[in-house]
């Protein structure tokens, strides 16, 4: 009777096996769902690492997203003379851009140059300022300054 006590002991396990057939009947007449399944596992994993750049994407393209936006405004009746336009303006800019490419070079030059030679100019002159402040206190204490001016006398003329 040890064998019908493991059985009776075993009666939950077997009511939730018999209630599977039905699921594993249907599984079994989709071999080849399940094979596609399988062979999907790997782009499933792929794509579960890019979660959230999907999420960024689907954002983007949803009906406030950057990309509804962009082709909103390229399909605009109004919006497609204003690019034309854009572009039209684009090129000429490009064209003067070009064409006034050799002076910035030359005027770029000369700027070098000029600040060179303002450089060498500062170095010369930082001594000069000194010299100058010393000359100018030393004219401060002089006494009388105003006196030693030269006047002329009235009666030259």
């Amino acid at each position: 009777m040890p064998a019908v006590h493991e059985l009776a002991a075993t009666r939950a396990d077997l009511a939730r096996l018999a209630e599977a057939v039905g699921p594993l009947q249907e599984l079994a007449r989709t071999p080849g769902d399940l094979a596609a399944l399988a062979g999907a596992v790997e782009p499933l994993r792929v794509l579960a690492t890019v979660r959230e750049d999907l999420a960024t994407l689907a954002a983007a393209t949803g009906d406030q997203g950057a990309v509804r936006r962009i082709a909103a405004a390229v399909a605009d009746a109004d919006g497609t003379p204003r690019l034309a336009a854009l572009d039209v303006n684009l090129a000429q800019a490009a064209s003067q851009l070009t064409a006034v490419a050799p002076d910035l070079r030359s005027v770029a030059a000369r700027i070098d140059a000029l600040d060179r030679q303002i450089g060498v100019l500062a170095d010369a002159l930082a001594p000069l300022q000194g010299t100058t402040e010393r000359i100018g206190r030393i004219v401060d204490r002089l006494p009388d300054r105003t006196r030693r001016l030269v006047t002329r006398p009235a009666t030259e003329g």
